[in-house]
């Protein structure tokens, strides 16, 4: 028989429910700087890969149309991908302007990591969640969403909850 394929493994996600209350504990937690808060809120708001998130660039956003447009060259279907932006992620993104050490510039980074021009590493946001006792991953809250979506379109089609 062919080699059988290993089971898909799945990133430890929070329930949809809980979203919200770790949101808040994000916000009061004094175990991350603000920029790396920020990030993480943005994260979550946009549903995006971290890697799509730590490389975005001020020139990639329209605030007044509400989008973002990530390149091609940073997705990794290879295609560019529009992402609507909801009215708490633009405040996300005022705030972490206010921050930025390069506010005017439309080719820096909107979350920079220490070293100036380099985005923040992965390690960051997996340290805040280990510091934070989260027993998730930050890919993980991509899940979160897909399930808070799926409950959402049943419940506004009347169909049986999971």
């Amino acid at each position: 028989m062919p080699k059988q394929p290993k089971g898909q493994e799945h990133f430890a996600a929070l329930p949809w429910q809980k979203v919200p209350e770790f949101i808040a504990g994000l916000r009061d937690t004094d175990k991350a700087g603000p920029v790396v808060k920020l990030l993480f809120e943005f994260l979550i708001l946009t549903a995006v890969r971290s890697g799509e998130a730590r490389g975005a660039r001020w020139s990639e956003f329209d605030l007044e149309a509400r989008t973002w447009t990530i390149p091609k060259g940073r997705m990794k279907a290879g295609v560019a991908h529009v992402v609507p932006l909801a009215p708490q992620t633009v405040k996300v993104l005022e705030e972490a302007r206010k921050l930025a050490r390069k506010p005017d510039d439309p080719d820096a980074l909107m979350f920079e990591g220490a070293k100036p021009g380099r985005p923040m590493l992965d390690m960051t946001l997996t340290m805040l969640l280990r510091r934070l006792n989260t027993a998730c991953t930050a890919q993980g809250f991509r899940s979160s969403f897909r399930d808070w979506a799926a409950e959402t379109i049943k419940s506004s089609l009347g169909l049986p909850k999971l």
